[in-house]
């Protein structure tokens, strides 16, 4: 039943709280002209106590909204300090008690209300220890800043932690602005976010200021005169005030902060120099000869405490934060590696985008064909892309969705043609991913492979018929082959299912036009298994390794498959759930491929 509407059971909830807020507790009921006082939306009842903080006494209300018990309750503080005094106290004066979307039991409103101010009463004697005060508001900063939003997002290409020098560069675009360390990466970054243009990238000058100690809320910056004497705290003086004397237009200064657990960044906008005569903006050292502006008076016009600034938050798009929070260590091995994947289709679109979503730097995108609007549905490309080359446009969307990966590069060819001509483009990659779904093209690509000096980890991926199954094999140098586990006609020997009496694929009229039907769902699965695979392959040693997905029994018995004798004797128990499984690929001695029988193809 929706708690809204649910007035009795509503009324006796807030009539036991009421009981135990009055004799237990004990706190005053709020009137409804108190409750409509207070911000953030409408509350139906509340209760106000008296707590000790320190030497001071706070009047605190716990407030109920009409969705409660299915809602938290909120504390209150009324005449709160200034905002940064008190960690976990909100700028409206609002408490987190908290994390948000901690679970409630709705079933106990009365044992709700009593952790709310049992909390209280915690935050209460922790806000007399200064350590705890220092300590919380160094790890939630950003919250007591009363940081204002930038007019335009400002997004930082780097970690705070990256940024090396005082001095930066910033690209003012339409929707946004953009920082980086050097000319050369954001002119990168900016060409594959919206493709090269004709003439350079228009950059300014920007600084990044870096306090050796964290500064309490209240002392950061308020006006420009505050700021550059930040900078006076470190090295950064000079360069701001030979910015400031560059340019009469507004400066982006950034701030590194040291908070915990990782440095935060954000950025002040000195505005623009004012006009200097009546006919119009000049320069802000008019009136003057070449470097002979005393300073007292270019600080004025540029930096004087008339002019009011506040920090904006600055957001992260380097690798480490887009890719995993700083959580994922990884992610830099990721960046520094390559993978090329040979066939762009529905199968190895899907993998690619979801290695370029774990951060992998450099992809080189091989596949010979155009898209076509019957492989929307199940392809990473949509409708505006058909009729474009599949590896252009897919090399173009990573390029443009993820633009702070080191390359991306697409060639619009067949694997044959670049083994010949680019052979590099292989051999120089850490993983070649194989989706191309032809034996005949694995098969002489396999054979290619064996017979380099130096051979890269390569990793084969398919699908069964109707994708009830999904497969991946690895094969590194000097272990067996992908031919080892296969027949041959190119088929696992250990295949999930088998069809009696049915055929596996489609076709419309056109001479050899035939397909498997499967949607985006159950190839989602198949995308999954091989991404892992190849995510594994990168940070760990080598393996032979074949791993499978399986659907299940439902879904296979759907379409008229039923399971493989090799497939239930491998799995050895009921496996009508399906799940994800693995084995040791291993080498077979009269294979066609790499074995010494004489029937070993010389493809």
């Amino acid at each position: 039943m929706n708690a809204t509407l649910d007035l009795f059971r509503m009324s006796h909830v807030l009539s036991d709280i009421g009981q135990a807020a009055e004799t237990r507790w004990p706190g005053q009921q709020l009137a409804a002209e108190e409750l409509r006082k207070l911000p953030r939306g409408v509350w139906v009842a509340g209760w106000r106590f008296r707590i000790a903080i320190g030497s001071e006494v706070k009047e605190v209300d716990l407030v109920f909204d009409a969705v409660f018990p299915w809602s938290a309750p909120r504390l209150f503080m009324r005449r709160p300090p200034i905002l940064g005094t008190l960690p976990h106290l909100e700028a409206d004066g609002f408490i987190c008690a908290f994390p948000s979307r901690t679970p409630v039991d709705p079933a106990n409103p009365v044992g709700i209300a009593h952790a709310y101010l049992k909390r209280l009463l915690e935050l209460a004697s922790d806000w007399s220890k200064p350590e705890f005060v220092m300590r919380e508001i160094s790890d939630e900063y950003l919250s007591y800043l009363g940081r204002r939003s930038a007019p335009r997002p400002i997004r930082s290409l780097l970690a705070p932690s990256e940024y090396s020098e005082p001095t930066a560069y910033v690209w003012r675009g339409r929707t946004g602005i953009v920082l980086s360390n050097s000319s050369e990466h954001l002119t990168g970054w900016l060409n594959r976010r919206y493709g090269r243009q004709t003439r350079p990238w228009r950059f300014e000058r920007a600084m990044v200021l870096r306090p050796d100690a964290l500064p309490n809320p209240q002392e950061l910056p308020d006006n420009a005169r505050e700021l550059l004497d930040m900078a006076a705290l470190g090295s950064e003086r000079e360069l701001l005030i030979e910015v400031l004397a560059g340019s009469p237009r507004a400066v982006l200064v950034a701030v590194a902060l040291p908070t915990r657990p990782h440095e935060t960044m954000i950025a002040y906008e000195i505005p623009a120099a004012r006009k200097e005569t009546e006919c119009g903006r000049k320069h802000v050292t008019a009136g003057f000869r070449a470097k002979k502006m005393p300073l007292e008076i270019l600080v004025q016009r540029r930096a004087a405490t008339s002019f009011k600034v506040s920090p904006m938050e600055v957001e992260r798009l380097d690798a480490a934060w887009v890719h995993g929070r700083d959580q994922l260590p990884e992610v830099q091995t990721f960046q520094g590696k390559t993978v090329t994947v040979l066939g762009c289709g529905s199968l190895g679109s899907g993998v690619t985008t979801l290695l370029a979503k774990a951060g992998v730097g450099g992809l080189n995108l091989v596949d010979p064909e155009i898209f076509a609007s019957e492989n929307i549905s199940r392809h990473d490309l949509g409708i505006s892309d058909v009729g474009r080359w599949k590896a252009d446009a897919l090399a173009e969307k990573l390029r443009n969705e993820y633009p702070h990966l080191r390359d991306v590069w697409e060639y619009r060819a067949s694997w044959q043609k670049i083994a010949q001509t680019k052979p590099e483009v292989l051999l120089g990659s850490d993983i070649v991913l194989v989706a191309i779904g032809s034996w005949m093209d694995e098969g002489a690509f396999e054979t290619w492979r064996l017979a380099q000096d130096h051979s890269p980890t390569t990793i084969y991926g398919w699908l069964e018929p109707h994708a009830v199954a999904a497969h991946a094999v690895s094969v590194t140098e000097g272990g067996p082959c992908f031919g080892c586990g296969l027949s041959e006609f190119g088929e696992s020997l250990l295949r999930v299912a088998s069809w009696p009496g049915t055929t596996t694929t489609r076709t419309h009229p056109a001479c050899g036009g035939s397909f498997q039907p499967y949607g985006a769902s159950q190839l989602a699965r198949g995308h999954g298994l091989i991404a892992d695979l190849c995510l594994e392959q990168l940070v760990g040693e080598p393996a032979h390794v074949h791993r499978i997905w399986s659907s299940s029994a439902r879904v296979l018995n759907a379409v008229g498959g039923e399971w493989s004798d090799a497939w239930k004797e491998f799995v050895g128990y009921a496996c009508d759930a399906g799940g994800e499984f693995e084995r040791t690929w291993i080498r077979r001695d009269l294979c066609r491929i790499c074995g010494g029988s004489d029937d070993r193809l010389d493809l």
